[in-house]
């Protein structure tokens, strides 16, 4: 009888030792499986692509382009930035000179008049073309660039992305430099219409105004 009950704990302490390991083995699998989960799908390895900036404020569209006239049937103009139609676009290339102006499809000559002379004196050059901003190559580069202009007594910084309008073969419409994957005069004319509402208000003007605008200084 003794011995029949000394099997009978025997047993009953066996059967409780293989519930435990039971309840450990789960229990170490239910932590393996959350720590998956919390990680998350793994990486290919594949680099992540950055978000560039879109100006809400000069959308990529008819909006930007004209002041007076509905021309939304005009589909010839596409938006791009300048890594989607050149192979190596720069800001600067070999930094910057009067001969870089070049004037496009727009008739704003006397914005580019002003914008040439600027290039003759640095330092004022910097003023409105300001030194932060980046290449294209950049690690920092995120498609906005900054321009500053004199307006009601005070410099006034207007950003903008990096889109441009461009024809059915991939030029530029508008301003440019003399070197083809150079950008900065593109950028710094689109940061003016910006400033005046839109491309389209950039036709006619006086020069006069445009150095006020770009120096600070009357010519009057």
């Amino acid at each position: 009888m003794v011995n029949r009950e000394e099997n009978i704990v025997e047993e009953n302490e066996l059967s409780l030792s293989n519930e435990n390991d039971v309840s450990s083995d789960s229990s170490e699998e239910d932590v393996s499986t959350k720590h998956n989960d919390d990680i998350g799908p793994i990486s290919d390895g594949s680099p992540i692509e950055k978000e560039l900036f879109e100006d809400p404020e000069f959308p990529a569209n008819n909006f930007s382009l004209y002041r007076w006239r509905d021309k939304s049937d005009n589909k010839e103009i596409k938006w791009k930035r300048p890594k989607q139609f050149k192979d190596v676009p720069k800001f600067f290339v070999e930094g910057f000179s009067r001969f870089d102006v070049r004037q496009g499809k727009l008739g704003d000559c006397w914005f580019l008049a002003s914008c040439a002379s600027l290039a003759t004196v640095p330092e004022l050059f910097v003023q409105v073309v300001p030194e932060e901003n980046v290449e294209f190559d950049d690690d920092d580069y995120d498609g906005m660039f900054h321009f500053r202009f004199w307006q009601y007594g005070e410099w006034v910084t207007v950003v903008v992305d990096d889109r441009l309008p461009v024809n059915e073969k991939g030029n530029l419409l508008y301003g440019k430099t003399s070197t083809e994957n150079e950008f900065w005069f593109a950028l710094l004319e689109k940061a003016y219409a910006k400033l005046h509402g839109s491309y389209e208000a950039l036709v006619g003007g006086l020069g006069e105004d445009a150095m006020v605008d770009l120096t600070v200084i009357h010519h009057r």
